[in-house]
């Protein structure tokens, strides 16, 4: 979609954030014709599922991306950087007893607090471009292989010719080899987050071609790399100063270590951003993937519309069975491909691991996920305590009216008189579910409840 503000449907004086996807409507909706329901958009007048309308990334400023590398490490990796500086501190503690007393572990600390930080580097990165998606130890693996041409001619130097002394700053090979590796090294560890796989992210000549794609944002990314480096430089150098400031023993370490994170935090920002706006010149799906609402600040406050039959009738895969359900080609191909692997995961009894996946992404269509699965999900956020999430999720299972709506409207009931001590509604419920489906067997286990429920037992 284009930036150009469109008219709600019904409310012209308005701005539409949504456009319906039921063929039979295909309104521009404002906030108040939208609802939603968790992470699900849908249409007030038809009940239809919403998407959002939306804007490329790449039409944000460069000044955009690099105020939000900026801002990053005190707003939303905030907690990750004092977290770290925590466990630096912890070591820098670990580090002064060894020193202490002599031991065989000399510089063993040193190495864990070098791996630690370059962890926290590529999570930053990671995080910026996959947010809080499941699957970080995957792409870990494929970093490493990814920097295979940088780490080891690096360790192959120093196994075979020793580490490198004050000479090092005249050897002209070792001059060729910092810049090959300064430019190669960003770009590497933004793929490698992406879903490229193994063999791709380790030709150089794969990468070379997508470096060249990107050109000019590249080369501008990596200026700004090499600038966030250098406040990463002076931070560090802050560290002695701060130290001296704050007498509290763990607490001056953990605060010196602040200022280095915080330039980490957007070197490894900058590079995830590579990813998450031009994702499409990696090979990482099409360029409609990588867009960002319209309007991000609209919220949905609408009612939701309660229909009695799917909206569509193409059915798609789902982990348990198949229902109607909205064209999946309303579905875009990065969505397909995660409603697939939660798919997988309930299929192979992971519903812990479904249900990350679930809330890893900020809003799913209709038409990715049943009323099964919405069952399945549900019982599992009901095991996580998540119950506000599993009740949206079973009052969307009803909604659907499918083939699991009896099994819904059941464990809905139980989530009411269960979990959420509302005995009343949870009767109503029951007393629906005999009148409804009469001779089922959900029918038989809420008449059950209801006779418990006559007797003064709770349900």
């Amino acid at each position: 979609m284009t930036g150009t503000p469109i008219c709600c449907s019904v409310h012209p004086d308005a701005t539409a954030g949504w456009r319906c996807t039921n063929e039979a409507c295909r309104q521009h909706l404002c906030g108040k014709c939208t609802a939603r329901l968790v992470k699900l958009f849908t249409c007030c007048a038809c009940g239809g599922p919403a998407r959002q309308l939306t804007v490329s990334r790449k039409l944000h400023s460069r000044a955009h991306w690099w105020g939000a590398a900026v801002r990053y490490p005190f707003g939303a990796g905030l907690a990750l950087a004092v977290a770290m500086a925590s466990v630096l501190a912890g070591l820098g503690f670990v580090a002064q007893m060894i020193e202490s007393h002599p031991h065989q572990l000399d510089g063993a600390v040193g190495i864990v607090a070098i791996v630690a930080i370059a962890g926290y580097v590529l999570v930053t990165i990671d995080r910026t471009a996959r947010g809080a998606e499941s699957g970080k130890l995957l792409r870990f693996a494929r970093t490493l292989v990814a920097t295979v041409l940088v780490w080891v001619p690096s360790v192959a130097y120093v196994l075979l010719l020793g580490v490198p002394g004050s000479a090092a700053l005249r050897d002209w090979v070792l001059w060729v080899f910092a810049g090959l590796t300064l430019i190669y090294l960003p770009l590497v560890l933004a793929v490698a987050v992406t879903d490229t796989s193994f063999l791709e992210v380790a030709n150089p000549f794969r990468m070379f071609d997508i470096m060249f794609r990107l050109g000019k944002t590249y080369v501008i990314s990596l200026v700004a790399t090499l600038a966030m480096a250098a406040l990463a430089v002076v931070g560090a150098a802050m560290a002695a100063a701060i130290r001296q400031a704050i007498p509290t023993p763990l607490v001056q370490d953990a605060v010196a270590q602040l200022p280095m994170l915080a330039g980490l935090a957007m070197l490894g920002h900058v590079i995830g951003m590579l990813a998450h706006v031009h994702g499409d010149l990696m090979g990482w799906g099409s360029a409609d993937l990588f867009v960002d609402p319209l309007f991000p600040d609209m919220a949905a406050e609408g009612r939701r519309k309660i229909v009695t039959r799917p909206i569509a009738t193409r059915s798609v895969d789902a982990a348990v069975g198949t229902s109607p359900m909205a064209p999946m080609a309303l579905v875009s191909p990065r969505e397909q491909a995660e409603a697939t692997k939660l798919a997988n995961a309930l299929k192979a009894g992971e519903v812990a691991r479904a249900l990350r996946l679930y809330e890893a992404r900020p809003s799913w269509s209709a038409a990715s996920l049943d009323d099964r699965q919405l069952v399945v999900l549900a019982k599992a956020a009901v095991r996580a305590k998540k119950l506000v999430l599993a009740q949206a999720l079973l009052e969307e299972a009803c909604a659907r009216n499918g083939r699991s709506v009896a099994q819904a409207w059941l464990a809905l009931a139980q989530l009411h008189a269960e979990s959420l001590g509302q005995a009343d509604r949870a009767h109503a419920i029951y007393r629906k579910i005999v009148d409804e489906f009469p001779a089922s067997d959900v029918a038989k286990l809420a008449t059950a409840q209801l006779g418990h429920a006559s007797l003064g037992v709770t349900a």
